[in-house]
């Protein structure tokens, strides 16, 4: 552990000079009066209305009279949007755990929630990557721990804040996390948006051996760090099965407390935290190139302390398949175009009818998406943040990832139709002298997962054989 880094001063922290417009309470119980108008005109009982006022939101909470159905209050709320002069109203039918039904109705304008103003007072006990998101409907600011996400899925249209939850993610760790406990890997082919981070090379930054801590800008060089981390992990699981733990924390402690040798290969973990931005780019251009090894790292790399964060504005079933999703169990939706890249985003409805820039819903699960005013964080914050840093001592050079070659990234895998060939070429010369087959199977890349695979493919192709020479020879049998 670096002893001689200082964690950052929230002073860093600047507060705009913005200027928010107060929010009018004889606006807000006006719209209440509408709401209970439309209830009556439409013959739906209720027996109270309840208001809690936001940053960016107030929602009105109504007790249903008893025998009403919600689904009646649901197909309302196109009328209660005209009735209110809003847009991005939002019915929450029920509200889980409270029995009662929920409409949120957006300020005309909504309130800055800057980064200075929250993380001073936040209660981050026992949280190994606590990142903030932003703040509820009471004013609660919401923290994410994003070693239990485990991955975090981010959709929306463009400019409706994708990047700047993201730029707030970053900075949430760089705030609470030491450079020996956490390096990134930032992928960004719009290569300006994350450049500021350049700097932290030697501090907070992983890169492939020999190659620099670099931001990634390309596509070429994201298949490969994918390939590397992929790497990584593999070997992370090994050192954790030497050690007999299950998870890196657990490794992590042991080794800490002298209970693992350095000279058996044991040696303190990260954690490393992948983000890739404009992720739909990178599909278009490479598919499953990218799409395969990302999926592995989602469905294994969290025991080992590997965590993703994703973006696109392209919310299809091409870019997000059924794959990304169910591996990606966290998600963001900002504003998207329609009811469907909803569905395809958070799995219910909703994301469509949010307001301005920063209004989010999030999901974790099966459960109804919560809605947020995210964070904002200044790009001025963000370069005296990482200036603060930079300045400190760091390490000799970037984390280290394993080098893929490049026979490696040719195949991705095992090359099914090559090793066809050299098995048919090997049943054709038996007695010859040739070593291609054994060469290919020695030098190939295969990860645990592919070796078992081949394994699986092999054998049922020994039981296919089998099964035909059985045939076979019943066939001659008969025709003797």
């Amino acid at each position: 552990m670096n002893e001689f880094y200082k964690l950052l001063d929230v002073s860093l922290l600047k507060k705009l000079q913005h200027t928010d417009e107060p929010i009018s309470m004889e606006n807000v119980n006006e719209i209440k009066e509408r709401i209970a108008q439309v209830l009556g005109h439409f013959d739906i009982g209720f027996s109270s209305i309840v208001q809690t006022v936001g940053p960016s939101f107030t929602l009105y909470e109504i007790t249903l009279a008893h025998g009403v159905r919600m689904g009646k209050v649901r197909c309302l709320e196109d009328d209660i949007a005209l009735s209110i002069a809003s847009v991005g109203i939002r019915i929450i039918a029920p509200i889980p755990g409270r029995g009662t039904l929920g409409i949120e109705v957006p300020h005309q304008r909504l309130s800055i929630v800057q980064m200075s103003d929250v993380a001073g007072s936040l209660n981050i006990q026992g949280m190994e990557l606590p990142v903030i998101l932003g703040k509820t409907i009471t004013g609660e600011t919401k923290v994410l721990d994003l070693s239990k996400a485990p991955h975090i899925l981010i959709g929306g249209a463009t400019g409706q804040g994708k990047s700047s939850i993201i730029h707030t993610l970053i900075t949430s760790l760089l705030l609470k996390m030491n450079p020996d406990e956490l390096k990134f890997v930032i992928v960004d082919t719009k290569k300006t948006e994350y450049n500021v981070y350049e700097v932290l090379q030697n501090h907070f930054m992983a890169g492939i051996m020999d190659e620099g801590g670099h931001i990634i800008t390309n596509s070429d060089d994201a298949v490969q760090v994918l390939e590397s981390l992929c790497k990584e992990m593999d070997l992370r699981y090994n050192l954790l099965k030497k050690a007999g733990c299950r998870f890196i924390k657990e490794y992590n402690d042991k080794y800490g407390k002298g209970e693992l040798e350095p000279e058996m290969g044991h040696r303190f973990m990260p954690y490393i935290v992948l983000v890739v931005d404009e992720f739909g780019d990178l599909i278009l251009s490479r598919g499953k190139d990218v799409e395969l090894p990302l999926c592995r790292i989602a469905q294994l790399a969290r025991a080992v302390g590997i965590h993703a964060i994703i973006a696109t504005q392209r919310p299809t079933t091409n870019i997000i398949t059924g794959s990304i999703k169910a591996n990606f169990p966290t998600r963001f939706s900002f504003r998207v175009a329609s009811v469907m890249d909803s569905r395809l985003v958070i799995d219910q409805s909703g994301a469509q009818q949010l307001a301005a820039p920063g209004d989010m819903l999030v999901s974790r699960g099966c459960t109804v998406a919560k809605r947020l005013q995210a964070i904002f964080t200044d790009r001025q914050d963000i370069e005296r943040i990482v200036k603060y840093i930079s300045e400190q001592h760091g390490q000799a050079c970037y984390y280290p990832l394993p080098k893929v070659k490049a026979k490696e990234l040719e195949m991705g895998c095992v090359d099914m139709k090559r090793l066809e060939q050299l098995l048919h070429n090997e049943a054709i010369a038996e007695d010859e002298e040739d070593d291609n087959f054994d060469e290919y199977i020695s030098d190939s890349f295969m990860s645990d997962m592919e070796r078992e695979q081949l394994i699986k493919v092999l054998n049922q192709s020994m039981k296919d054989l089998e099964t035909i020479r059985k045939r076979m020879n019943k066939i001659l049998e008969m025709l003797r």
